[in-house]
């Protein structure tokens, strides 16, 4: 399999630009997310806390009463951290870094976000002393080319899907 090609940047930025939408564009490779809604962590909450903010005693999921926390109670602690320290003008979720350039020495990113209930894209760029590439190794699917599997999805479309396209045991209800 071949990586994705790279979004066009638009020459001038900052800028908008219309945002495809189907399934397999590269518009949406980073973007889809592995959080499902019942997802729960793998890891004790105490190794996930910091020192000086831990997870609450009494999680909102009451449904879960292991260590493990729902994701939605992890992304509302982690929107509490920011909230409760005043940090929340110092992140920008759901955006992606299309490129990467070291000038001199600062480090300037192209940035592009997708317009919530839109179908534009914003971009810009922004430039830091210092970058940290902490994206995690199954971040991007990858699918095993098994015999067949691309005449198969030709005639079948939309069912070969990876994992991280899963969001609900619904979907699959009754079938094989």
């Amino acid at each position: 399999m071949k990586a994705d090609v790279p979004i066009p940047i638009h020459a001038f930025l900052p800028a908008f630009t219309p945002r495809d939408s189907k399934t397999n564009n590269p518009q949406n490779r980073y973007s889809d997310s592995q959080v499902y809604q019942e997802l729960s962590s793998n890891i004790d909450s105490r190794i996930m806390s910091y020192t000086k903010e831990p997870f609450p005693d009494n999680p909102a999921d009451l449904s879960n009463p292991t260590t493990f926390r729902n994701s939605k109670v992890i992304r509302q602690w982690v929107d509490d951290l920011f909230d409760r320290n005043g940090y929340r003008d110092r992140v920008e979720f759901n955006t992606t870094v299309e490129l990467a350039e070291k000038v001199g020495e600062e480090w300037v990113l192209t940035l592009r976000k997708a317009i919530p209930g839109g179908d534009n894209n914003y971009w810009w760029q922004e430039t830091f002393d210092a970058l940290v590439v902490a994206s995690g190794h199954y971040s991007v699917p990858n699918f095993p080319l098994l015999p067949g599997i691309i005449k198969f999805d030709k005639h079948f479309p939309g069912t070969v899907q990876h994992s991280k396209q899963f969001r609900t045991p619904e979907d699959y209800r009754g079938k094989v």
